[in-house]
């Protein structure tokens, strides 16, 4: 039942098919202050809202709706005054706001009824979320988890070790062995090391420009594995520990537009170069919005579509233990890549007579790569993802990594 806000605010609460309402804001006798049920009398036990809320006589769950879900938990098995301090606790954060308000007391019987909500009936695509669990903490899971961790330490030591340390052509079937699974489509590059493609084997006086979706850390290693020759990559907010154990050049940029264009034209001068226009990763099957920078250093570039699977730990983070994310990641008795590589597109690129602008092209990339893979382009941006998992804006300062 819902309370309308007003000079009068009500407050409708449910228990076992009764329904009784705390008013504040009212003038008279029967007026309340914020918080309290009545003004009468002041031991639960004078107040008859609490006495039908006893009879539940086990865990409630009241449920406020502004300006977003709040879930408060307590207990309600006695008078005891902590009890009823609680209770006056969470109808006062109810008569704070002005909104809309509902209040659900849910019974023990309701609750054996309840069941996971698929993906799909989601009230707001699910797009952020952080933590490291990939799975949901049941006792069984979290105990498979623990027997699991004496083996899955040494063996992302193990793994590191292979894809740092071993060339492609050794470290791919090692890892394979140790359960790391890779798949890729479309491959550049066949089997005995020959283009695939005759694109790749035309003369080219600049790097290939590799644009990508962000999955994990390990994206650029995987392109470059797959091309079978060693790459730059740009990166924001990558670890010192990560730069040092990577095994392909790692490029910082600084978020200043003139600076990061003149550092990616110096390094596609070098040789080839891969870039992830979102700037940070995205777990779910959704792309975020792709920077226009890229579009305005090359004339084509070359999209990758790639996508993971990790079935006990995600290897991305938005905390201070972003170092550990490529650790994370190997621990997971099974992670899985497929790499696929798409066409070669152009960046100027004219409809109606009109050329498009870099933001345009930018689009176009992303919903070419979110095609192959199913996936959701959005307009979100790493700002957004971070202003909502970390409560910053994403700017990093590289003193705080390790």
């Amino acid at each position: 039942m819902e309370a309308r806000s007003s000079p009068t605010t009500t407050t409708a609460v449910r228990n076992e098919g009764n329904w009784s309402s705390a008013k504040s804001g009212a003038q008279g006798d029967d007026s309340t202050r914020p918080g309290e049920l009545s003004s009468r009398g002041g031991h639960p036990a004078q107040q008859p809202w609490r006495r039908r809320r006893h009879t539940t006589g086990a865990d409630d769950l009241i449920v406020l709706s502004w300006p977003e879900f709040f879930l408060v938990s307590y207990q309600a098995r006695s008078y005891s005054r902590r009890g009823w301090a609680k209770t006056q606790q969470a109808l006062a954060r109810l008569a704070k706001h002005e909104n809309d308000q509902e209040v659900y007391l849910v019974t023990p019987e309701q609750k054996k009824q309840w069941s996971t909500l698929p993906r799909d009936q989601y009230p707001r695509p699910l797009i952020f979320h952080d933590g490291r669990l990939t799975f949901r903490p049941t006792p069984r899971a979290t105990l498979a988890m623990f027997m699991w961790l004496p083996l899955a330490v040494p063996l992302t030591v193990l793994r590191t070790l292979i894809f740092v340390n071993l060339p492609y052509s050794v470290s791919l079937p090692i890892g394979s062995a140790s359960g790391v699974t890779t798949r890729v489509i479309n491959a550049p590059i066949s089997a005995t090391g020959n283009a695939n493609h005759g694109a790749l084997t035309q003369p080219n006086p600049r790097g290939r420009l590799y644009v990508w979706n962000h999955r994990t850390l390990l994206d650029p290693v995987y392109i470059s594995v797959m091309l079978n020759k060693k790459v730059s990559a740009v990166t924001y907010s990558v670890s010192r520990v990560s730069e040092l154990l990577s095994p392909i050049q790692t490029i910082r940029l600084t978020r200043n537009r003139d600076e990061d264009r003149r550092r990616m034209e110096h390094w596609l001068q070098k040789g080839d170069l891969v870039i992830c226009p979102e700037g940070t990763t995205c777990r779910e099957p959704y792309l975020l919005r792709f920077s226009p920078l890229f579009v305005e250093l090359v004339d084509e570039v070359y999209p990758v579509a790639l996508t993971n699977w990790s079935n006990m730990f995600y290897g991305t983070s938005t905390g201070r233990s972003k170092y550990m994310d490529h650790f994370y990641y190997f621990m997971n008795p099974h992670p899985a890549y497929v790499i696929e590589f798409i066409d070669r597109m152009p960046t100027s690129v004219v409809i109606n007579g009109r050329r498009c602008e870099s933001y345009e092209v930018a689009n176009m990339v992303q919903g070419e790569i979110g095609r192959v893979l199913g996936f959701e382009p959005t307009k979100l941006t790493r700002k957004d993802k971070y202003i909502i998992l970390a409560g910053n804006e994403g700017v990093v300062d590289t003193k705080q990594y390790i």
